[in-house]
């Protein structure tokens, strides 16, 4: 992977992407998709046919290139820029030490991570005054969104990527919901690049903006729902877990859980000629983001194994010692997949541990056929997207 990294072979291998690209897959691209029965989905529309091979084809680039720099990421140039309140930038305190505890502050000792000052991002509708970081009102709910990108690449900056048109539509589509905090958490990294920000370097971040919601916004932890896209909804996992199982009275339980295609294996066991991950590959597009680095990334000095056997990694894996009462202590949660998706039988499995551990009246399951990873993040991506957010909408007012 990132081969060509370096100048000029970067700058020679972007050329040979661009031509071949213009010249030889958008024609055929356009050609397979002429006839709906050569589409990855017979259901798709034919636009919808040529831009996702297009995208797959534009993040394969990224492992052989470099991943397209996150904006956000030098935060005290944001906060110095006189541009931070327009973009609801805000500080978040770091968690303390005495909130960081067990298996995971035992994994932090050992990764060398520690508990930072971090950011989040407020979005609010157009009727919401200021940037955003007022106090709570009193039966007031908001979402806590985590970013998608494997861990490795997003923001929660407006110019993140995905978390613009997440946020966007929910609070375009929930009338609940006035404003949106968009906790930022570190990037991880590997070789061939400088190793930083291991699990659990994200959660400690998360953490520390489900605290700042609570202690200095103000919101009950009843009127928090907690959700992320992708890896973010891994990290919503996490979060929840970590609560659930230290029972901290500074850290409650929050009032529910929104899954937007969460990663919940990041060691692939869902594997094989029948699985999601081999029929779905065509009607999907982050197959890169399960070939290595993005795991070596997280892991940090964790053994290889840890990606099978972590609950804390792959909560979803078929390779747990034991998944009795993994998600015991969790709020409602809505999950929402695709089922053109390569991840949809590990989705399957996390399902069915849910629904062991915290009841079937606990969870609103939304399978949406024929769409794809993360088609929530894509506004083009209609009816499903508005369905979806119609249906999450429809959830957040039975809480």
């Amino acid at each position: 992977m990132f081969e060509f990294r370096h100048q000029p072979l970067k700058a020679v291998y972007t050329t040979y992407f661009i031509v071949s690209t213009l010249f030889v897959r958008l024609p055929y691209w356009f050609l397979t998709a002429v006839p709906s029965f050569s589409r990855p989905r017979k259901t798709w529309p034919m636009s919808r046919a040529i831009i996702l091979p297009s995208i797959r084809a534009y993040v394969a680039t990224w492992f052989m290139t470099a991943l397209p720099p996150a904006p956000g990421q030098d935060l005290e140039q944001i906060a110095a820029s006189g541009k931070a309140d327009q973009l609801g930038f805000v500080w978040v305190p770091p968690l303390r030490a005495e909130l960081v505890v067990g298996e995971v502050n035992e994994i932090a000792k050992l990764q060398g991570v520690a508990a930072l000052k971090t950011c989040g991002y407020w979005y609010k509708k157009e009727s919401v005054s200021g940037k955003g970081d007022h106090k709570a009102g009193g039966d007031e709910k908001v979402i806590l969104h985590f970013h998608g990108g494997g861990y490795v690449t997003g923001s929660s900056h407006p110019k993140g990527g995905a978390i613009g048109p997440v946020t966007s539509g929910l609070l375009q589509h929930c009338p609940r919901i006035t404003r949106i905090f968009a906790g930022g958490y570190r990037i991880s990294a590997s070789a061939p690049f400088t190793a930083k920000n291991p699990f659990p370097a994200a959660l400690l971040d998360a953490l520390a903006a489900y605290h700042y919601l609570l202690h200095v916004i103000g919101f009950r932890a009843e009127n928090i729902i907690v959700g992320g896209d992708s890896a973010g909804g891994h990290l919503a996992i996490a979060l929840a877990r970590y609560i659930a199982i230290n029972q901290l009275p500074e850290l409650p339980t929050p009032g529910a859980l929104l899954l937007l295609s969460p990663t919940v294996e990041r060691g692939l066991t869902h594997v094989g000629r029948d699985s999601s991950m081999t029929r779905n590959a065509r009607s999907d597009f982050c197959g890169q983001f399960f070939r290595g680095y993005t795991q070596r990334s997280l892991l940090g000095k964790l053994p290889l194994e840890a990606a099978f056997t972590s609950p804390w990694i792959s909560p979803a894996s078929l390779r747990l010692e034991a998944n009795d009462g993994l998600f015991s202590g969790f709020p409602k949660v809505y999950l929402l997949t695709g089922d053109a998706e390569i991840c949809m039988d590990s989705y399957q499995t996390f399902r069915s541990r849910l629904v062991a551990d915290i009841g079937e009246d606990k969870l609103h399951y939304n399978e949406v056929p024929d769409a794809t990873h993360d088609f929530i993040s894509m506004d083009w991506y209609e009816p499903e997207r508005t369905n979806a957010l119609k249906d999450i909408s429809a959830w957040m007012e039975s809480l």
